[in-house]
């Protein structure tokens, strides 16, 4: 079999398992997709697509633990792809899903923090965010513009607020937000 054919295959393992991910076949569309993540030859500009794909295919299927791994192994082999931040984060949801809701946000914070470190970027989403919005505001913010952050999707919600994925689009890159409530923002301590 000569190397064009095998990227034809892998080509149609993934057209398949987009297929039967779009009509919820889980286990066809995970078979598809794990003929190329599991394949040592897997073509090099297939395998990080086929790996997001079944990773989003575990968790949606309800197999956190096989989507959370899989999630690690990705940022271990593409820690500077322009989704490794999105990675980052699903790490903290699916602790959460799996139910280890403490690990989940020491996770989740230690990204905040990072996002705020010296040099991440100018202001911290954190704290623009905060100064936007209020509990009164919790409604759903995915689809809205705060600044110059474009909400994208719910992470999690707790006791100390909400965080969202959004987008600054200012620097072109993808951050944490986390929303408190006006309990907490309201307490000058």
């Amino acid at each position: 079999e000569d190397e064009h054919a095998r990227g034809v295959v892998q080509v149609k393992d993934l057209a398949l398992g987009n297929i039967y991910y779009t009509v919820e076949k889980w286990d066809e569309s995970i078979r598809n997709y794990k003929l190329i993540v599991d394949n040592p030859d897997a073509d090099p500009s297939l395998l990080p697509l086929a790996m997001s794909n079944l990773i989003e295919t575990y968790e949606t299927a309800g197999i956190f633990d096989a989507a959370l791994a899989l999630t690690r192994k990705y940022l271990e082999l593409y820690p500077n792809n322009e989704d490794t931040f999105d990675k980052k984060i699903k790490i903290g949801v699916l602790y959460q899903r799996l139910g280890y809701n403490e690990q989940s946000a020491l996770h989740l914070q230690s990204l905040l923090d990072q996002a705020s470190a010296p040099g991440f970027m100018e202001q911290p989403a954190l704290h623009v965010a905060a100064g936007l919005v209020t509990a009164a505001s919790l409604a759903p913010l995915t689809g809205q513009q705060i600044g110059v952050y474009s909400i994208k999707a719910l992470l999690g919600r707790g006791g100390m607020g909400e965080v969202y994925r959004a987008r600054d689009t200012r620097l072109g890159r993808d951050v944490a937000i986390k929303v408190l409530p006006r309990a907490v923002t309201a307490d000058p301590e």
